[in-house]
């Protein structure tokens, strides 16, 4: 009685740790949105391994634009699987989490001859396998699958299944994540692009600029070890950074004499405008308050709100910087280009004024990379 109770425990424990591990994994997937579908999907695959040690080997498949195509492996040789170019059509779906014995050999009904023998070149002679199906609000897309090498004496148990389905509705909710992350940045692109080629069509001397300078930002916060993320901000306000300007009047925009003080502080409020555009959609708003603030500068004598040192978000202030840069070294209505070399002396000659310093010796230093891959210009 005593060896039951103990036995009991211990599976208790067992499942309890196995609870936790889901569970972590659940709160992975809320902050999953900086993880490209393969990093998440590995950790997936490691954790489902570790939780079911019974299984030998792993995968994780899916169906991707009439592909049948390999996210991740453990044991599977995953190079020689995707480049056999399997077809959608080949992926044996189960409906249900299931053991499936010698689930190699069921592929062998959808693929020629000469491409099952490529195929079973390239996994692991298997006894069987807990495959699951991977749903989005597309339907099945793929397969999650834990094998059992060919020589093992292990079985999957009860609670294995059980454990597989929490992993498998796991990894669906993180597929349907990434489809709506994804159409969501379709949509935001979109936008930006047909908010950049109004913008060019309404103003000739910006056209390239906004491309130009999103292109200096990313490469700055590149150099400066970003996150991926606040780089694709950095590229995204660079696009949309004066969109505001739509709102000015073309006589005052593209005026060749000095701005009248009236006419100054029309121009200041492109940002404001901007901001108030971009802050309506809710797919733009975090990068409204940067475009917001692209004009203010480190010494506190910007616009519009007058702040500064690091109350300036950093995004702006590296806005800020390839802005300057890229209009100095553009033709405008009231004059032509500067040379490259003028436009690098006038802003290290701004730093810790206009510009924020540390933005700025990385920018000086890094002059020859940022004109190459950020500006798309040469040296004059």
């Amino acid at each position: 009685a005593n060896f039951e109770l103990e036995s009991a425990y211990l599976e208790r424990d067992k499942l309890l740790g196995r609870l936790k591990t889901v569970i972590s994994l659940a709160d992975e997937l809320l902050e999953s949105r900086e993880s490209t579908q393969e990093q998440f999907l590995s950790h997936i695959l490691e954790k489902a391994l570790y939780e079911i040690p019974t299984a030998d080997y792993g995968s994780i498949s899916v169906t991707e634009g009439g592909v049948w195509k390999f996210v991740c492996t453990a044991g599977h040789n995953i190079e020689k699987l995707n480049k056999l170019n399997l077809k959608s059509h080949m992926m044996v779906l189960v409906p249900e989490v299931s053991v499936v014995e010698d689930w190699n050999k069921i592929n062998q009904v959808s693929m020629n001859q000469n491409t099952y023998e490529q195929f079973s070149s390239a996994v692991k002679p298997v006894k069987s396998s807990l495959v699951a199906p991977l749903r989005t609000d597309k339907g099945q897309i793929g397969n999650l699958a834990l094998d059992i090498a060919k020589e093992s004496k292990e079985i999957f148990s009860s609670n294995d299944i059980e454990v597989m389905r929490a992993f498998a509705s796991l990894t669906s909710v993180f597929l349907k994540l990434h489809e709506y992350e994804r159409t969501k940045k379709d949509i935001s692109e979109q936008i930006i692009f047909a908010m950049v080629r109004m913008m060019e069509l309404y103003d000739n001397y910006t056209k390239g600029h906004s491309m130009r300078v999103a292109k200096i930002a990313s490469e700055i916060g590149r150099l400066m070890s970003l996150s991926e993320h606040t780089i694709k901000n950095l590229y995204w306000t660079g696009l949309v950074h004066d969109i505001g300007k739509l709102l000015i009047p073309k006589r005052i925009l593209n005026k060749k004499d000095a701005l009248s003080d009236e006419e100054y502080e029309i121009v200041k409020k492109h940002t404001v405008w901007g901001y108030e555009v971009l802050n309506s959609s809710p797919i733009l708003q975090e990068i409204a308050v940067y475009v917001l603030h692209h004009h203010e500068h480190w010494d506190g004598t910007g616009y519009p709100d007058h702040l500064e040192n690091d109350r300036i978000e950093l995004v702006s202030r590296i806005i800020s910087v390839a802005d300057s840069f890229e209009a100095m070294i553009s033709d405008r209505a009231y004059r032509k280009a500067f040379s490259v070399e003028y436009a690098f002396s006038e802003i290290e000659s701004c730093s810790g004024s206009q510009f924020d310093s540390a933005v700025v010796r990385v920018f000086v230093y890094n002059k020859h990379r940022i004109l190459e891959r950020g500006s798309e210009r040469e040296l004059r």
